[in-house]
């Protein structure tokens, strides 16, 4: 991924080959959630976000999805701090990458 995406533009990833995560960019995050969840997700940044990734898991390879959204949210990490709404609950970014259940419901075999 690179460059300054339109509003909703869709990307793959990985680039090459067979994707795993289609992945679009918002400029504004406030559509997708209640004036309460836009505090939760503010208080956890501590600020206001600047935009929104959407991560669309592939199901048909539910557990590679899985590892290549979290390699994706490391490869973000090092750059931006960031929220993760797994339609779940909320993590932070670092707190997301390093739990052992981050994503369970999504994947196959789940993790103990």
């Amino acid at each position: 991924m690179a460059g300054k995406a339109a509003d909703g533009e869709l990307y793959s990833y990985p680039p090459d080959g067979e994707y795993l995560l289609l992945i679009r960019i918002y400029e504004d995050y406030a559509i997708e959630y209640d004036e309460d969840q836009r505090a939760e997700i503010e208080r956890m940044l501590k600020s206001r976000p600047h935009g929104s990734l959407d991560f669309e898991l592939r199901r048909s390879k539910s557990d590679d999805a899985c590892d290549a959204a979290v390699e994706m949210f490391r490869m973000l990490s090092a750059e931006f701090s960031f929220v993760v709404d797994d339609c779940n609950r909320f993590w932070h970014a670092s707190e997301a990458i390093n739990s052992s259940h981050f994503l369970d419901q999504y994947r196959y075999a789940k993790r103990a």
